[in-house]
């Protein structure tokens, strides 16, 4: 009986020590916060599970470092990551610092873009830019220009700097996605001997009478005595150089018939103009000499 006593004692003893909280005997900054630990075994300044008192835990935020100090709640972010939009409650260091090229290596740490490129952030540093499919930095000045020249079209650069597509005469050759094309005439012009790479486009359509408009088209002529003409790509006939028409304009004759004193003096001693046409060789023959003022 007097054992049981002793025990009971003890044990009142232990549970009066235990609870000094009770009593308000710990010290600033401590509280008895495991009821299975005797003591004021909790150091509420520092515990981020109790920061400030009892079961106050602070809030886990993403990629951010969680701490306790005077009894409020810290956060640091983590190595390579940062708080950049100012909204650590609500996402915590939400920005990726070592590869963001908005904010490369710190916030507002912003690389430099160029046109036509882009320009990456890797371990928090920077990059080269980089050209962007279908463009490239063929004159060397990236800082300045960026990716200037588009390799799907530009006939100097096809493809890659410095591929020129060979040019011909009359004709241009063009770069369609970054490939050199069959090179098409110009207007006015065509390859008519089918030899593009040799000569170009070699025929001028405009004024070529035996390819008059397209390649192939032979220009008639029915006048007699004429030739026919090209002109702007279509088909005409006119006297040859040194001829005229005659007055119906059906035949071309001597230019020395069409003059109006000879058309008059020849009128006057009865010579037929107006049926030269069959007889064009003979009429510029014997009017080579003009007629006699006396007949």
């Amino acid at each position: 009986m007097a054992n049981s006593a002793l025990l009971v004692a003890v044990t009142l003893a232990v549970i009066f020590i235990g609870s000094a909280e009770a009593w308000n005997k710990c010290p600033s900054g401590f509280k008895d916060c495991n009821p299975h630990k005797p003591g004021c075994e909790t150091c509420v300044a520092k515990d981020p599970n109790n920061c400030g008192d009892c079961g106050k835990k602070c809030k886990t935020l993403p990629y951010a470092v969680t701490s306790c100090a005077g009894g409020q709640c810290k956060y640091t972010c983590e190595a390579g990551w940062g708080n950049c939009d100012n909204n650590l409650w609500k996402n915590g260091c939400e920005t990726d610092t070592g590869k963001d090229p908005k904010n490369c290596g710190k916030c507002g740490n912003c690389c430099k873009q160029v046109a036509n490129a882009e320009t990456k952030c890797q371990g928090g540093k920077c990059c080269e830019p980089v050209c962007k499919t279908g463009y490239a930095n063929c004159d060397k000045n990236i800082w300045s220009n960026g990716c200037e020249t588009n390799t799907n079209n530009d006939p100097k650069n096809c493809g890659k700097c410095g591929l020129c597509c060979k040019q011909v005469p009359n004709a241009e050759t063009k770069c369609q996605n970054g490939k050199c094309c069959e090179p098409v005439c110009k207007a006015g012009f065509g390859n008519c001997d089918n030899n593009i790479w040799s000569n170009g486009c070699e025929k001028d359509l405009t004024k070529d009478v035996y390819n008059c408009g397209k390649c192939g088209n032979k220009c008639p002529c029915t006048l007699k005595g004429g030739e026919p003409t090209c002109s702007a790509g279509k088909c005409g006939e006119q006297c040859k150089a040194g001829s005229e028409y005659d007055s119906l304009k059906k035949c071309c004759v001597c230019g020395r018939m069409m003059r109006k004193d000879h058309l008059k003096r020849h009128r006057q001693v009865g010579h037929n103009l107006e049926f030269c046409c069959g007889q064009l060789r003979l009429f510029c023959l014997l009017l080579i000499v003009e007629p006699s003022t006396s007949r």
